[in-house]
């Protein structure tokens, strides 16, 4: 997904119900903290469709990290 205006809270539940969509189950997304991750909205729209997604949490360093295996 592209977006052209600030990553808010807004924009990442308009992710979440697009990438739901498209799948028939629970998609686990691994995530960092940004603001947007953990906004009221988010944690609401999440609260509202528990069998469509959950956010897994990671530091920004712990998914680097992990990135970074994938690549050797």
């Amino acid at each position: 997904m592209v977006f052209t205006e600030s990553f808010t809270a807004e924009v990442m539940c308009r992710f979440l119900e697009r990438i739901a969509g498209h799948f028939d189950h629970k998609v686990h997304l691994v995530v960092d903290g940004h603001s947007a991750h953990r906004s009221r909205k988010v944690r609401d729209w999440l609260a509202a469709h528990p069998d469509d997604a959950k956010l897994r949490f990671r530091t920004a360093r712990e998914i680097d990290d992990r990135l970074k295996c994938l690549d050797r």
